[in-house]
């Protein structure tokens, strides 16, 4: 009884909820645009509809009023900032972006445009 006790606690997770996986590491995405931001400058973020509604949680919480709601327009449209799945990622090659984050768990990444 005692073993299954400790299989079961060992696999207690704290990190994320069952089910949520996929954001997971939204925050910390949140707090490494908020240490690239740069005084006086109005940014963009680009998300997948699945994080869209945890970026502007986090904007609102953190009163980034710098940076502008996240919103789910096509990789097309000009962000300073896009928050994807690995999987979407090719759809950015065509930019020149770099990986200024990335959650390993759910395999999201955060890159972002090369500032002029």
């Amino acid at each position: 009884m005692a073993l299954i006790a400790l299989v079961f606690a060992l696999e207690f997770n704290t990190k994320y909820y069952l089910g949520w996986e996929f954001d997971a590491g939204t925050r910390q995405a949140v707090n490494t645009i908020r240490s690239r931001h740069q005084a006086n400058l109005q940014e963009h973020i680009g998300a997948s509809w699945a994080t869209i509604d945890s970026f502007n949680f986090y904007r609102a919480m953190y009163g980034l009023n710098w940076l502008a709601q996240a919103t789910r327009g096509a990789p097309q449209c000009y962000y300073d900032y896009f928050y994807q799945a690995d999987s979407d990622t090719p759809s950015l090659k065509r930019f020149a972006v770099k990986t200024v984050f990335r959650d390993p768990s759910p395999a999201w990444r955060c890159p972002c445009r090369a500032r002029p």
